[in-house]
């Protein structure tokens, strides 16, 4: 028999679990969350008319988010970076932490190119686990600016 504690602790795994595999693709929530995030955009009329738009964090950057009707494309210095027709919440926040790490050392989220959304969101994970266990390391500091930077980012 479970009890109403366990009922609701049930509850909210649930609810939680279900924010985890909910799927973003290209729509006007995806760019309400790029907007929310401090992103903007820098399409022309021209791509607007065939559905292609282009988010950056800051006017003199190298680093854009491309979208198109159906996919969502990473891009540095015109080079491509990753590629995804959906986005699950994690990947969603690296798409985006991928135009703040610009601007700061961001090495032990990936220090190998092309920046890899899967492989951004391991390390991320890892690095969480990391900090938890090696409290008094000698990395900290720049592991937690790096993880502030990844909690400011926001999908909901």
């Amino acid at each position: 028999m479970v009890n109403n504690s366990q009922e609701k602790a049930l509850q909210i795994i649930n609810s939680q679990t279900k924010n985890m595999d909910k799927k973003y693709l290209v729509n006007e929530t995806l760019i309400k969350i790029f907007q929310k995030n401090g992103l903007f955009e820098i399409s022309t009329e021209e791509d607007k008319k065939y559905n292609k738009r282009t988010f950056v964090l800051r006017t003199e950057t190298k680093r854009v988010i491309f979208i198109d009707k159906d996919s969502i494309v990473l891009m540095d210095n015109n080079s491509f970076q990753d590629r995804r027709v959906e986005l699950t919440e994690m990947e969603l926040k690296v798409a985006i932490l991928f135009l703040k790490l610009e601007e700061i050392d961001h090495s032990p989220f990936n220090p190998l190119s092309p920046f890899n959304i899967s492989a951004v969101a391991n390390v991320i994970q890892e690095l969480k686990d990391h900090l938890e266990v090696n409290k008094n390391n000698q990395k900290r500091n720049k592991m937690n600016e790096l993880l502030k930077l990844w909690d400011e980012v926001t999908v909901v």
